[in-house]
């Protein structure tokens, strides 16, 4: 499988427990020009590709399925308020990994 293949490549063993990778979901705009059945299937290559890194030991998330369409400036890059909300994400699932790494997660006086 190419994409696993890609995986084991991109993220050498050692790195993988404190690697995130996010996935960015389509505009909703663009997602709405899809078909039930190709919103489905889309549903899934997301479901089937977070699994793929997550069974390679590397931590993965998506955002975008529930910004609206003001978060993207186009289908793939985010407006400034998409930012925001991405970044909100991005700082949970790095506290998450941290905590599942050991790490601490709240600064001490």
């Amino acid at each position: 499988h190419d994409l696993r293949r890609g995986i084991e490549w991109s993220a050498p063993g050692p790195l993988r427990a404190r690697t995130l990778v996010m996935l960015s979901r389509n505009s909703p705009h663009y997602r709405r020009l899809l078909t039930p059945e190709e919103q489905v299937r889309d549903d899934l290559a997301y479901r089937d590709t977070l699994a793929l890194w997550r069974e390679a030991g590397i931590a993965a998330a998506e955002y975008g399925r529930d910004f609206a369409p003001e978060d993207f400036g186009d289908r793939t890059h985010l407006s400034v308020a998409g930012g925001r909300k991405l970044a909100g994400i991005v700082a949970r699932e790095i506290k998450t990994l941290a905590r599942q790494l050991g790490y601490p997660t709240e600064a001490t006086p």
